[in-house]
């Protein structure tokens, strides 16, 4: 039996898992990239911690893209938009030296007003350092209204930037 399956089903089926929903997302918006002819294969390794890639995207065989999710409905985003309301969304354990893009995805429980951010490497490796002891080296990506204003900047020019990844 042969069925036809719509993205979109298949990300409102994934939205339990955050993490896969968030991967799939942005590959929609890859492939549709890719239809400009900016590369050529899209590639995901997402679910599988044991691919060699140890990222969750890679585009024509050499660029890896990691992607992270924020639910902005969950418990901790909400606590953190009370404690600062320019709080967006929040993404934990990046490790800029593993990747050349990363793709945070900002949504909420109905997948309405769906934000991507992509920042490349070194403006990932501008955001503070991750809290939690076994986490070392990792970055955490809040996107709130800093007290560097270059910090900042970045955040902008990174909301809805696919152009960034070549």
């Amino acid at each position: 039996m042969n069925k036809t399956v719509l993205v979109r089903e298949v990300v409102e089926a994934s939205k339990t898992n955050t993490a896969n929903c968030g991967e799939l997302l942005a590959i929609v918006e890859l492939l549709a990239l890719k239809k400009s002819k900016k590369f050529e294969k899209v590639e995901w390794y997402g679910g599988s911690s044991f691919h060699k890639q140890k990222c969750d995207i890679v585009l024509d065989g050499k660029l890896r893209i990691e992607v992270k999710t924020c639910n902005r409905d969950n418990v901790w985003a909400k606590t953190q938009k009370l404690k600062d309301s320019t709080f967006d969304s929040g993404f934990d354990r990046v490790d800029p030296s593993k990747f050349h893009y990363v793709i945070c995805v900002s949504l909420n429980n109905e997948l309405k007003k769906t934000r991507f951010f992509i920042f490349d490497s070194k403006e990932a490796q501008e955001f503070e350092n991750t809290r939690w002891k076994n986490a070392q080296g990792m970055k955490v990506v809040e996107i709130k209204k800093h007290k560097n204003d270059e910090l900042n900047r970045i955040i902008q020019n990174s909301d809805g930037a696919w152009d960034k990844i070549k």
